[in-house]
């Protein structure tokens, strides 16, 4: 399945391609609106499914039905301390644990790779935000702060904190604050999306 290449779900077309897109991510389950789910796979693909179908909505003008899953959008991310906004996060949103996962306020491209206890936070000075390239991956604990670019293909290791812009693509940043430590960027990480997507082929 080709990545989507759209910046909005605005067609009942688009949504099915992001959805059909998304769903090896999980385990090629058919989307969880209304069902009960207990795995962790399933809390997060249901979480997805509730925001793209919110999006879809939203986009789109129809105010009773974006409301309805924003109701059950926002019911999921209490639950289990999810919070990402809409039309902030392109088509291959991979959630591993939806645990403790906060985007306050970004623009982040395709085939977003996120661990649990991470943040993406506006800049408290002037209401900058983070901007992520594609086929970014985030290691667990990891912060990202204020109006900070980050290229494509780079892979965020675990516990860092990103307070300034990485240009070069293809890379591996982690400390705190964060700097580059390697070539080795998202792609040559078995948790990027393309990585993921590539082994459920193979199975």
């Amino acid at each position: 399945m080709n990545m989507p290449n759209i910046s909005k779900i605005k067609t009942k077309a688009d949504l099915k391609s992001v959805l059909a897109y998304e769903e090896p991510l999980y385990g090629n389950r058919s989307p969880y609106l209304y069902r009960p789910v207990m795995s962790e796979q399933g809390i997060a693909w249901k979480i997805v499914c509730l925001l793209r179908y919110h999006e879809y909505h939203l986009n789109n003008g129809h105010k009773l039905r974006a409301t309805f899953y924003r109701f059950l959008r926002k019911r999921m991310e209490l639950k289990y301390g999810v919070t990402i906004p809409t039309n902030v996060v392109g088509p291959g949103l991979l959630m591993f644990h939806p645990r403790n996962i906060m985007i306050n306020a970004a623009k982040c491209g395709s085939n977003l790779s996120i661990q649990f206890n991470t943040s993406l936070v506006a800049g408290g000075h002037d209401g900058s935000i983070p901007v992520l390239g594609n086929d970014v991956t985030i290691g667990v604990g990891s912060t990202i702060l204020g109006g900070v670019n980050i290229a494509d293909g780079i892979a965020i290791g675990a516990n860092s904190m990103v307070n300034k812009s990485f240009a070069d693509k293809n890379i591996c940043i982690a400390g705190s604050p964060a700097k580059k430590i390697s070539d080795n960027g998202s792609f040559s990480w078995g948790g990027s999306v393309m990585n993921v997507l590539k082994s459920k082929k193979n199975k």
